[in-house]
């Protein structure tokens, strides 16, 4: 959603900063605390850039922070003559993000396309689906703008880079029966996986088993603002 007449924060649509335990609010942009950071275990990303280069290199945000300071932020407000709203989603240009679910990565960079869903350890990173929901306020006129499945409101790596020896593998991910009306839907088949990391944990190795080779119908419901799915 394209934003119109950015306007700043001001004190009537956003809680007091003392009420907020994950989010300092500095210049106009909402950025997050150090305690918001945790150990996500095993998250799921959906690139279609070639395994070689993430292989190589890793993930990376868009753009390289100046410090070492962890800087992850949320898009801006903006309204319109209707609403006013927050976009509770991490800039890019500040977080790698990822989910928890791995048929919701499927969805992503293009959700009607085929695609890779790499498999890595998020060792710092903060789940926003636990966080986001207190910058709205009991009393706040916000419309928080964000997926209201728990499952898809990902992670945001607390570094600048995953590196390449915490991802620990892909699965191609293949899509049938694309249908784009009302929701968008679509038949995820998943390839057998293909291990990057030299070794895996016993705990690791079983969520891979249990997706390896699977099949899953997912649906975004543009209304709602919801991805759904249910393994075949």
């Amino acid at each position: 959603m394209s934003a119109t007449n950015p306007v700043s924060f001001s004190s009537y649509c956003i809680p007091p900063e003392s009420q907020l335990s994950s989010w300092n609010f500095i210049g106009s942009q909402y950025t997050a605390k150090e305690n918001t950071i945790k150990d996500c275990g095993l998250v799921f990303r959906g690139d279609s850039r070639p395994s070689d280069e993430i292989f190589e290199h890793g993930f990376t945000i868009r753009e390289l922070s100046q410090t070492d300071t962890f800087h992850l932020k949320l898009k801006e407000l903006f309204q319109t003559s209707q609403i006013t709203q927050l976009h509770c989603e991490a800039l890019p240009t500040t977080a790698v993000c990822a989910s928890m679910s791995v048929a919701a990565a499927s969805f992503f960079p293009k959700w009607d396309e085929s695609t890779n869903v790499y498999a890595f350890r998020a060792a710092r990173a903060v789940p926003l689906h636990e966080t986001i929901k207190e910058i709205e306020g009991p009393n706040s006129p916000n419309k928080l703008m964000y997926i209201k499945s728990h499952e898809i409101s990902g992670l945001s790596v607390a570094s600048d880079v995953v590196p390449s020896r915490d991802v620990i593998g892909y699965w191609k991910v293949s899509k049938q029966n694309v249908t784009n009306t009302y929701v968008q839907s679509y038949d995820a088949s998943f390839s057998t996986f293909h291990q990057h990391a030299p070794t895996i944990s016993s705990k690791e190795l079983l969520s891979i088993s249990e997706i390896s080779e699977k099949s899953v119908t997912v649906s975004f419901d543009k209304a709602e603002n919801v991805i759904a799915w249910l393994w075949l």
